[in-house]
């Protein structure tokens, strides 16, 4: 036996993740050139995140994730590798595979889905026998009798006026957890909502597009969501708010803030109640859109945060100075992420103050540049609390 095949699987597993991401993109054969015996678990670490924009593409990982087959029980064990799954509804063909789709993932942990075109709730609950051509292949599994997977993270982005799917959500998979909602689909999520209904939320991020409406709406339907939870509120995210409205942001942190370990929150009105951010006892970590202003410096609690991130383009002198001085007062911080925009020659100074600082105190620095960079590592995102991430994929 060769010394290869001799390593621990969990070691064998660690060398595929990073042969897998230095890759970049480039074809995975090469895991080929160290061991057969190490196919499953390639394949098994290839199949752990599926995008799906296509109907070709859907045909597919259909094919090679059949749910039963006498012929090769790989095809089974491939969809059960499966933890996140990226699709886009756009047309009636992709609307009419998607109860297909998730029942060839038994284990799926994320959903992450682009609505053009609604979902019927009675077809994903009880999808009909397949009978087009390109299905025929398909017509012995018993799709009816394979439940639908317990997905704890789902994040929607909707490109439609209404949508049943949307207002059957909680009752279709009560088991969700975290919960981010783009363009139309927390005003959808949050009226339909009622309000002896209960949710196990951990986390509500709102994305871009959700607050094109009056105040006193939202806060309404904010705080709906929140209370709808028989769990903590472990994460609330308010960056995608087009206009911060103040009024439900002061109500969630009142109610919820003891609760929090990460709060990330948009710019907004610097005349807004931050005594508020008292309530914060428990935060680890704290995402800001822009500077932090000294009234959220004089009240916001420190001594848990691990992690501190804001945006700033062209700071003074005497900003970052005062942001140093509050940074460090964070005992125990561990990451330090600065977002800029722009020229950042213009800056140059003020990193190598923020490096020089962070070197001091072993803190690790990023300098984050575009919206792109802001996407989390795949290996260890900096963000916290770790144990409830949404979806750490390559784990």
């Amino acid at each position: 036996m060769s010394t290869v095949q001799q390593l621990p699987l969990e070691l064998v597993l660690e060398i595929m993740l990073y042969v897998f991401i230095d890759a970049q993109g480039k074809p995975h054969k090469q895991f080929q050139h160290f061991s057969l015996a190490w196919t499953p678990y390639a394949q098994r670490l290839l199949f752990r995140n599926i995008r799906l924009h296509d109907p070709m593409k859907v045909y597919g990982f259909l094919r090679a994730t059949l749910p039963s087959s006498e012929k090769d029980s790989s095809t089974e064990r491939l969809g059960n590798a499966v933890r996140s799954l990226e699709m886009t509804v756009l047309s009636k063909e992709m609307q009419s595979l998607f109860p297909y789709v998730l029942r060839h993932c038994p284990k799926l942990h994320e959903l992450n889905i682009l609505l053009y075109s609604d979902i019927g709730v009675m077809t994903l609950l009880q999808p009909p026998k397949p009978s087009t051509k390109d299905m025929q292949e398909f017509e012995s599994v018993s799709y009816a009798s394979i439940q639908l997977p317990q997905i704890q993270a789902i994040r929607i982005d909707v490109k439609l006026d209404n949508s049943v799917f949307l207002s059957q959500l909680f009752r279709i998979w009560p088991s969700i957890r975290h919960l981010i909602l783009q363009g139309s689909a927390f005003i959808a999520v949050a009226q339909s909502l009622q309000n002896t209904e209960s949710t196990h939320l951990v986390e509500l991020n709102l994305g871009k597009g959700n607050t094109r409406m009056l105040a006193p709406v939202f806060s309404t339907l904010l705080m709906k969501l929140l209370n709808s939870s028989l769990e903590p509120i472990r994460i609330l995210d308010l960056r995608g708010m087009f206009r911060p409205t103040v009024e439900g942001i002061e109500q969630a942190i009142t109610k919820f803030g003891s609760q929090l370990r990460s709060l990330r929150l948009p710019v907004f009105d610097p005349n807004a109640d931050f005594r508020v951010l008292q309530n914060c006892t428990s935060m680890e970590e704290l995402i800001i859109d822009g500077y932090p202003r000294e009234n959220v410096r004089e009240y916001m609690p420190l001594g848990n945060i691990k992690h501190f991130q804001f945006l700033s383009t062209s700071p003074s002198i005497a900003n970052m100075a005062n942001l140093i001085k509050w940074v460090g007062q964070m005992p125990l911080l561990a990451v330090l992420t600065w977002v800029t925009r722009g020229d950042i020659h213009k800056i140059d100074v003020f990193l190598d103050r923020l490096r020089t600082f962070c070197a001091g105190r072993s803190i690790q620095f990023r300098h984050i540049t575009s919206a792109e960079d802001l996407q989390e590592e795949l290996i260890e995102p900096p963000s916290f609390p770790r144990e409830q991430l949404m979806t750490p994929v390559w784990r």
